[in-house]
């Protein structure tokens, strides 16, 4: 079924004639009329997250593995608007800092401050605060952070005779982000993935920022699974599953602009519910196999000593480091951690990351590689 799915209102501004958009209130109601591959992708979706929950509860490290599946998904998203930051940029940064490196840097923030809604429950407000933090702005003036100018779908392109999208008009944003806060916070009785995926082709299409939209609305997906409760972690990459299918993944968004084919976009996003949640799913057994195969090594030749545990630990956190940050990381002095080191290199877990006989650094390349 196929629904009228906003108001195009038409735009004067001094010798340009536009349309912007208004996506309908979702407080309003959107039917989603359920058919077989619906049905069978939301349990899919749920059996799947609830897996990753229960993991993210029993798992002992889950923390220290939750903190790296952020920064692969600020990575990914900043690379997908042109970022050129790599993962040695982020885990093993320079003295001088890149632009790019910045801008993810930023990200990482952004996430992870955000699972403040986990705990303080969803707001625009509080939305305004991340976009600050993921902007690198330090105005902490009191007030929305909401764009006071108009954005295009086409940049530059102004057409007057026909209805195009262009996103929601400036005046017209408080309303929408309104409206999108009482339907977050509402129960309305509908599945909480169906739920989100409305939020965020409503994001999106109201792109209620000067910047940083479709980033924006790709964080916010984490956000809304800790809010909703579905998964209490920061545990789904999803942008890896925008990278796949770029195109697809805006063009069915578009297709409720333009079509109010809602029930697409939904299928859409659960699918990559599903990609994602599998992909973490997969990614932390990984790691735990290769903790669990990395402690039988160091049992099996007698190197399960404290120091080497503590150093282990350390780079499951900071898996590209040198001996004097570790040591200060560990708190050991530099020859204990040097010895530590050796031993780890010479078990086949960590290498040498450079090829200098000074300023060494080290690499747990395994990890980087199961994680990233």
């Amino acid at each position: 079924m196929f629904f009228v799915p906003g108001t195009h209102t038409i735009q004067r501004d001094r010798a340009h004639i536009y349309y912007t958009f208004i996506p309908n209130p979702l407080s309003d109601g959107v039917i989603i009329k359920t058919d077989e591959e619906l049905t069978m992708l939301l349990s899919k979706a749920h059996r799947l997250l609830g897996i990753l929950e229960g993991m993210s509860q029993f798992i002992e490290d889950i923390d220290v593995i939750e903190s790296m599946f952020i920064k692969n998904e600020a990575l990914l998203s900043c690379q997908i608007e042109g970022n050129r930051a790599t993962v040695l940029d982020i885990l093993y940064p320079a003295k001088k800092k890149s632009k790019h490196l910045q801008e993810t840097q930023c990200c990482i923030e952004t996430i992870e401050k955000g699972m403040r809604i986990r705990d303080e429950g969803y707001s625009n407000r509080l939305l305004c605060d991340l976009y600050k933090i993921l902007r690198a702005d330090d105005n902490n003036e009191i007030g929305n952070c909401y764009r006071k100018i108009q954005l295009f779908d086409i940049p530059g392109v102004f057409i007057a005779d026909r209805e195009t999208y262009n996103p929601t008009a400036p005046e017209d944003i408080g309303a929408a982000m309104d409206d999108l806060e009482r339907y977050i916070k509402a129960n309305q009785g509908l599945d909480e993935l169906i739920k989100m995926a409305l939020i965020i082709y409503q994001f999106v299409t109201i792109s209620p920022f000067e910047t940083e939209n479709k980033k924006s609305g790709r964080l916010l997906i984490g956000f809304l699974l800790a809010n909703s409760k579905v998964l209490s972690k920061n545990l789904l990459c999803f942008s890896d599953f925008i990278i796949l299918d770029k195109i697809g993944f805006y063009d069915r968004l578009a297709g409720v602009r333009f079509a109010g084919d809602y029930k697409e976009w939904v299928k859409h996003f659960l699918k990559g519910v599903i990609f994602s949640s599998e992909k973490a799913i997969d990614t932390i057994n990984r790691f735990v196999a290769l903790k669990e195969e990395n402690r039988k090594k160091m049992n099996d030749l007698g190197h399960s000593d404290m120091n080497t545990i503590k150093l282990l630990e350390y780079m499951e956190k900071n898996p590209m480091t040198n001996v004097k940050t570790a040591a200060e990381g560990i708190s050991l002095s530099y020859n204990t951690t040097a010895k530590a080191i050796n031993i780890l290199e010479n078990l086949g877990i960590i290498k040498q990351g450079n090829h200098l006989s000074r300023n060494r650094c080290y690499i747990y390349q395994k990890y980087i590689d199961i994680i990233f």
